[in-house]
């Protein structure tokens, strides 16, 4: 038979297990077992740790200049760029807006409709001498055609670098009209498009606007609309010299690319992450596909187109980067320097530690003639004489105390062997029991009995009983305690229900029923009583011992609340001799139950002592509820309630 694949995964797996954890000891007794090994990883560490800190920190400190160098250089660059631009777009809007201030213009638009024909050759004629001063007088090297077009589509007026049909096609289809009619007389700024209207292979951008009477209400206007080439930017952009690897984009309200130091095709939208970067802020990292760019962008004032300049971080940083290799290589030089320096010195350190560690192992194999022999001044020198002190020490100890403490040994052996054994203590009561039902003494049987509970009680593992089970206990106790005083001293119990199935210490209240008989009731001449009450609260389990003994006096009172309400009051009470407890009126009893509920409940538990001289003496725990039968009790209710 083969084992099956999940034997075999099993087994390598605890194979490698097994490896690794082979490898790891190995490598932990290498390294860490021995303190020259420590002492060299140590030196080691914090110089190499130190240079790297500090490298690290280096770095950090020229990345966040460099960073806040770059961002201003480039806002600094952004800002001349924009205005700029703004200044070229002003001079734009300015030739658009002039045929606003001519009447004659304006007149010509109101009466196109009736004009003879020699009216509107005369108006053409004046159009084009009014136009011709404006873009060619003197001529703009990026000016690439202008047209002026009636509300019905009649083309009015052209230049040379304008064809008239395409002109008029591109009215009636374009969306381009319908925006720049929406702007009431301001101009709009068309995005970028391929010149058609030359038939040349270039890119060009439009500026429009519409001119109509303003005087009147009369739906006719004119839309006058200059074409440019893209030269316009390329010329301010040219004058910053932007770095290789660095390139501005300009983009319109569309999000499409107008112009581009680099290799964008206009017309094309720009990326959308970028676009969003730069609409969330004005300075922000973006992902290209190579490396990241610091994007750094200003929206112009005019016509609401964006620049964007990007800097490739590679560009920002490269001094940090610099930084960062030479720290590199100034930790590795430093690491082998180090390694030199630390293993002399490491050496040197612990060839003496080695000297003593031989010598304890020698006088572990029982060897006490051997002396170190070290001789430094230093504190490896101090332990070596100290060494030898201790070694005459033991060779006089043994000599003189060996006898002696063989002696005690047995002594203590014998002791030890003479110990009663609790259980076979409460087996000899259940025996005397048996004896006295066998010839019908009730009262030797009882008491066996009780006493015999009371030992198997004390001796359980348990640390919390329940209420009832602790009653259970004092009543043993109580049993006892009748047929010792018989109608002498009369015991009454008031115990609510509801505390029996609550849980607290064990032998919690027995203790201080004891010391109600020992320093109340039996030096009481007469009857005596003792009332045992228990309730709860809502937070609390109430146990209340009163007597009606003789009492303490007002001195002896205040004594005793004020030990047991001192702050150190545990070690007060367990430490207070037995004649001290007598002469307060406290007991040891009282006291042991003190401590523990102290030591278990701290705050939460509280004792409250009332005597008064003659008349007797009252005793009040008040213990916290357990957690769980207080939920269970409250979901109880709340079912009730239900």
């Amino acid at each position: 038979m083969h084992p099956d694949n999940g034997s075999k995964g099993k087994f390598r797996m605890n194979a490698r297990s097994t490896f690794r954890k082979n490898l790891y000891n190995g490598f932990r007794q290498r390294f860490f077992t021995k303190i020259r090994s420590r002492l060299f990883l140590t030196y080691v560490a914090v110089i190499v740790l130190g240079i790297c800190l500090m490298g690290v920190t280096s770095y950090q400190v020229s990345h966040d200049a460099l960073e806040r160098k770059a961002i201003e250089a480039s806002g600094q660059t952004a800002a001349q760029i924009i205005m700029n631009l703004d200044f070229r777009f002003e001079e734009i809007k300015r030739v658009l807006i002039a045929p606003y201030y001519q009447t004659e213009f304006i007149n010509g638009i109101n009466r196109h409709d009736a004009m003879s024909e020699a009216e509107r050759i005369v108006y053409q004629q004046f159009l084009h001498s009014f136009f011709s001063k404006s873009y060619y007088v003197p001529r703009q090297n990026s000016f690439a055609g202008f047209a002026v077009l009636h509300s019905n589509g009649e083309l009015m007026y052209h230049t040379s670098e304008i064809e008239p049909d395409i002109m008029r096609a591109s009215y009636a289809s374009g969306n381009w009209v319908g925006k720049t009619v929406a702007e009431r007389g301001g101009v709009y700024f068309n995005g970028v498009e391929r010149d058609k209207y030359s038939g040349s292979d270039r890119y060009i951008f439009s500026a429009s606007i519409m001119i109509r009477d303003l005087s009147n209400n009369r739906n006719v206007y004119s839309v006058a609309r200059a074409h440019y080439t893209l030269d316009m930017f390329r010329e301010i952009f040219d004058e910053y010299r932007i770095d290789t690897g660095s390139k501005a984009v300009l983009i319109d309200q569309d999000g499409n690319i107008v112009y581009s130091t680099g290799n964008d095709e206009p017309g094309l939208p720009l990326d959308r992450a970028l676009l969003e970067s730069a609409a969330a802020s004005n300075i922000a990292w973006y992902q290209g596909e190579d490396e990241d760019y610091l994007a750094l962008s200003a929206r112009s004032a005019v016509n609401g187109w964006t620049m964007i300049l990007l800097t490739p971080e590679s560009h920002i940083f490269n001094a940090s980067y610099q930084i960062l290799k030479l720290t590199g290589l100034f930790a590795a030089v430093a690491l082998l320097i180090t390694v030199v320096v630390s293993l002399w010195f490491a050496s040197s350190i612990t060839r003496p530690i080695l000297h003593l560690y031989k010598l304890v192992n020698s006088v572990k194999r029982g060897n006490l003639n051997i002396r170190a022999q070290i001789r430094q001044d230093d504190e490896i020198g101090n332990i070596a004489v100290n060494i030898n002190m201790m070694l005459d020490e033991i060779e006089r100890l043994i000599r003189n105390k060996y006898v002696y403490q063989l002696k005690l040994r047995e002594s203590e052996l014998a002791l030890l062997y003479s110990q009663i054994n609790p259980h076979f203590l409460y087996n000899t009561l259940d025996s005397i029991r048996s004896i006295a039902d066998f010839y019908q003494i009730e009262e030797i049987a009882m008491m066996t009995t009780s006493l015999a509970d009371m030992f198997r009680y004390s001796l359980t593992e348990r640390e919390f009983v329940t209420v009832e089970q602790e009653l259970r206990h004092v009543r043993d106790y109580l049993n006892i305690q009748t047929l010792r005083f018989g109608a002498k001293i009369r015991v009454e119990l008031d115990i609510d229900e509801e505390v029996l199935g609550e849980r607290i210490l064990k032998i919690t209240l027995q203790p201080v029923v004891e010391n109600a008989f020992r320093h109340g009731l039996e030096k009481k001449k007469g009857g005596g009583v003792l009332t045992i009450r228990a309730y709860a609260d809502p937070e609390s389990i109430h146990f209340i011992i009163r007597d009606n003994g003789v009492g303490m006096s007002a001195e002896q009172l205040h004594r005793l609340r004020r030990k047991l309400s001192a702050a150190h009051e545990v070690e007060d009470v367990l430490e207070q001799p037995p004649a001290e407890h007598r002469t307060t009126g406290v007991g040891v009893g009282l006291a042991n139950v003190h401590a523990r509920l102290l030591i278990h409940f701290g705050g939460r538990y509280r004792i409250r002592i009332d005597s008064e001289e003659g008349k007797g003496t009252e005793v009040e725990l008040v213990l916290p509820r357990q957690p769980e039968r207080r939920a269970a009790e409250l979901a109880m209710n709340a079912g009730q309630g239900g």
